[in-house]
């Protein structure tokens, strides 16, 4: 009896190993597997630092720019404290549109209400509404006992913990980044440590280029929506602008959302059907002005991910880490996509996850 690939000895069956080109595909596929497991298992020291890392990109600029005019700790300084202020001017404003809408909530409630019991008259149920909706003299009030309470204090304790983490990552990244360039210059040869520093400050430049323009894009449309629904009278026009800044950094999926929202308070709001409609084609023929001409004026040439791109990034990350990594989800990926370019043997990758031009 003849065996090609197998031999019998002493009673046993002996396979040739597997080819060396299978083997490193297995080592690739669990290495992928154990860093994301080990993502997900220390996301509460990784995200905080994938935020700040994320606030270096967007700072770094200006606090380079400060640095020709001063220390490197004043420039810090600085440039902390302007993103604070920003933050508090954010933080000040979503406060106080966040009470105006909690105060309207009890109206526009009673309204849905009306319409779904008119759906309810059909013969649809609508879990949640109908008239066996209670109300509490058309008022809504919050109550906190000490059980709320003793589960609110974790969560805002959890909550400052991790803006403090982002701020030390933050802080140490910008004081400390000029020392690293340096460092690597030292660990590697003279060609490979610039090599590599060249191709760390073009992964920099592309990604910065890429939240410019979505940030460019985002101020765009949200001033364009904030405009639209404050000239067809739709409460809280500047919350939809706002919303609609900040959902701009999610592609395709971010705009949708940004529309479906405002196009509900129409029908609790406004009384006549003209007026409705009217804003319903308002909002909608700036979301298609904005989706058919200023996104692709605005990115160009630069990476778009594919809209399957987005769904996978946003599934993906919030899985990862929670509705923070869903927000950061997409640009992270595009952070990928763009160091993928940047390699022969990955740039097969960048071309699957995104559209544009291939260096």
């Amino acid at each position: 009896m003849l065996h090609s690939e197998e031999t019998i000895e002493s009673g046993t069956i002996n396979q040739e190993p597997p080819p060396p080109q299978r083997r490193v595909t297995i080592e690739k596929t669990v290495v992928i597997i154990v860093v994301i497991a080990a993502l997900k298992a220390a996301h509460s020291v990784v995200l905080p630092l994938v935020f700040a890392l994320f606030l270096v990109a967007i700072f770094f600029p200006l606090h380079n720019r400060l640095q020709n005019y001063m220390r490197r700790g004043f420039a810090t300084a600085v440039t902390i404290l302007i993103l604070l202020t920003a933050l508090a001017i954010v933080g000040a404003i979503l406060w106080a549109s966040g009470r105006s809408v909690v105060e309207r909530l009890p109206v526009y409630a009673e309204e849905f209400n009306h319409y779904a019991s008119v759906v309810e008259s059909y013969g649809i149920d609508i879990p949640g509404y109908g008239s066996d909706v209670e109300e509490a003299n058309g008022e809504s009030t919050i109550t906190l006992d000490p059980e709320t309470l003793l589960e609110v204090v974790p969560l805002i304790a959890g909550a400052t913990g991790l803006i403090m983490l982002i701020f030390s990552y933050l802080i140490l990244s910008l004081l400390e980044f000029d020392d690293y360039a340096d460092r690597v210059q030292k660990i590697l040869p003279a060609n490979q440590g610039h090599r590599w520093l060249d191709i760390a400050r073009q992964v920099s430049n592309d990604f910065q280029s890429y939240i410019v323009v979505r940030t460019l894009i985002g101020l765009i449309s949200g001033i364009a929506v904030s405009t639209a629904a404050w000239l067809v009278g739709l409460e809280f026009a500047f919350v939809w602008g706002l919303l609609s800044f900040f959902l701009s950094y999610i592609p395709i999926f971010g705009s949708i959302i940004a529309l479906l929202l405002p196009l509900l308070i129409p029908l609790a709001q406004f009384d006549q059907v003209q007026q409705v409609v009217f804003a319903f084609v308002a909002l909608i023929a700036i979301r298609a002005t904005l989706g058919t001409f200023v996104d692709p004026m605005l990115q160009g040439k630069f990476l778009k991910p594919t809209p399957l791109t987005v769904l996978l990034s946003v599934t993906f990350w919030g899985w990862l880490w929670g509705v923070a990594g869903a927000f950061i989800g997409v640009p992270l990926t595009i952070l990928l996509v763009i160091i993928c370019r940047q390699f022969q043997q990955t740039q097969w990758i960048a071309v699957l996850l995104a559209d544009g031009e291939q260096e």
